[in-house]
């Protein structure tokens, strides 16, 4: 079995190279992208469903 080491932050303590500017540039992308990829999965679904029906 592997551990994931993941760095000891608190919810109110971030990394020291991560300005708010940053954050908000990485989270505005992250968002664009997981909802493109839900957009995705969601046409793939219906593609799927509709040819499964005929």
């Amino acid at each position: 079995m592997f551990e994931i080491q993941t760095p000891n932050y608190t919810d109110h303590e971030a990394p020291p190279f991560m300005s708010p500017h940053l954050v908000s540039l990485l989270y505005s992308h992250l968002m664009r992208c997981h909802l493109a990829s839900i957009g995705l999965n969601v046409n793939f679904t219906i593609h799927m469903c509709t040819h499964t029906d005929l």
